[in-house]
């Protein structure tokens, strides 16, 4: 019953320092009232992200999933 933003910050953003008032999440579509979250090749939706947090992905990502020795 969550949207991706919500299960990306409560999993992953929080634990890396992700701000998430940082970033814009659009929505595309709403069928039966489930919000569906950008970024899935539409052209005018989609995340924007602060270089920071496009930052730390990559970091994570370098890092095989782990950051300042946890691994997520």
């Amino acid at each position: 019953g969550k949207s991706a933003q919500e299960l990306f910050q409560e999993r992953l953003g929080d634990s890396i320092g992700i701000d998430p008032t940082a970033w814009e999440w659009g929505d595309y579509l709403a069928p039966d009232g489930t919000v569906v979250d950008g970024g899935g090749g539409w052209f005018d939706q989609g995340v924007v992200i602060s270089a920071l947090d496009l930052a730390r992905l990559g970091h994570l990502l370098l890092n095989h999933g782990n950051w300042e020795a946890n691994s997520y």
